[in-house]
């Protein structure tokens, strides 16, 4: 973080002498899923409009009126108008499509220290221990700890074959490991089509249980999410390249 006394970034540091790491996170940050912010209507067009192309088009248009050529003038400033509107719009539309697929928040029973409470879905940080219910749309990447799940991954995978999930195994001697846990993680996005518990709970709940491992841009769509709103950019040098290959 920003020292502004020093006027130098240093490491963020706490007093964890009896505190989870989880608590922390709830006591400093209000969730970590995050939401895209989609520009207005008026910001898209004025991008539209300060690509060189439109403004050489515009500087024309300028041209054309000076030496008194209104009828041409106005025909092209429509044109260049109804282009950039049309441009802008759909990305104003696809914008709002993908922060919608990509961040639902919800209503869902969150355990916190052992106690159940109903809370808003974008408040969940790692460590938190959600309820699973049918046909949710997982708000984060979780680890199954109780009860089974049916999930369809095919908005991540494109695999239309529904996935069954098991709890990890009670072993505090093994670390958890995504590449070797894929049958306990449970995905961002994925939908779960059924869900059981294997035997019944304390708080006499009938629902699957997992455990809050990464939220917003942390998870796997949400990398993907990330890497489609901001792609990183190629710097291809061709000549380089010819010399190398021969």
């Amino acid at each position: 973080v920003w020292n502004k006394d020093i006027r130098m970034f240093e490491e963020l540091r706490y007093k964890v002498e009896g505190i989870t790491f989880a608590r922390i996170l709830r006591e400093n940050i209000e969730g970590l899923t995050t939401e895209q912010d989609v520009p207005s209507f008026l910001v898209l067009l004025l991008h539209e409009l300060m690509a060189p192309f439109y403004l050489y088009q515009l500087f024309t248009v300028i041209l054309w009126l000076y030496q008194s050529y209104f009828v041409f003038t106005l025909t092209l400033l429509v044109i260049i108008l109804a282009f950039t509107s049309s441009s802008a719009k759909s990305e104003h539309d696809e914008l709002f499509k993908l922060r919608y697929r990509t961040f639902q928040s919800f209503r869902l029973t969150v355990i916190r220290d052992k106690v159940p409470s109903v809370m808003n879905s974008k408040n969940l940080v790692p460590g938190d221990v959600f309820e699973i219910t049918n046909d949710m749309v997982l708000p984060c990447d979780c680890l199954l700890l109780e009860g089974e799940a049916v999930v369809n991954e095919s908005e991540l995978t494109g695999e239309s074959i529904p996935v069954v999930k098991v709890p990890i195994p009670e072993d505090n001697h093994r670390k958890y490991k995504e590449s070797q846990d894929k049958r306990h993680t449970l995905l961002q996005g994925t939908v779960v089509i059924q869900q059981k518990a294997i035997q019944k709970l304390n708080n006499d709940s009938t629902n699957a249980r997992a455990l809050v491992i990464s939220t917003g841009y942390s998870t796997q769509k949400g990398q993907l999410t990330r890497f489609v709103l901001y792609p990183k950019s190629h710097d291809f040098k061709l000549m380089p390249h010819v010399l190398c290959v021969d």
